[in-house]
């Protein structure tokens, strides 16, 4: 599970003075996708941004695409503008 893979990377990344940076996976409306295994990875993202002391917020794809599902060229993926959005949600966490 990505929560297995990532407490062990995480330290020995911020071990190696390097930074890691974790994103949520974006909301969809593609009835084939479970809802129910995007929200347990983002758990798991959250509960990684906080037990590793990650200092850049991950960005909220899931809220956003949420409210903007008009961004999302086939319900999954981001259309033009959804990828101009998702650049200016990582901008905005890492100039916090």
């Amino acid at each position: 599970s990505l929560k297995e893979i990532a407490s062990d990377q995480a330290p020995a990344i911020l071990a190696a003075g390097k930074t890691p940076y974790l994103a949520e996976v974006p909301y969809t409306s593609d009835p084939l996708r479970s809802n129910a295994m995007i929200y347990e990875y983002n758990a798991a993202v959250d509960e990684l941004f906080l037990t590793n002391n990650i200092l850049v917020t991950p960005p909220a794809f899931y809220a956003y695409f949420q409210s903007h599902p008009g961004e999302l060229a086939d319900g999954i993926h981001p259309n033009g503008t959804g990828y101009q959005s998702m650049a200016n949600l990582w901008f905005g966490a890492l100039t916090k």
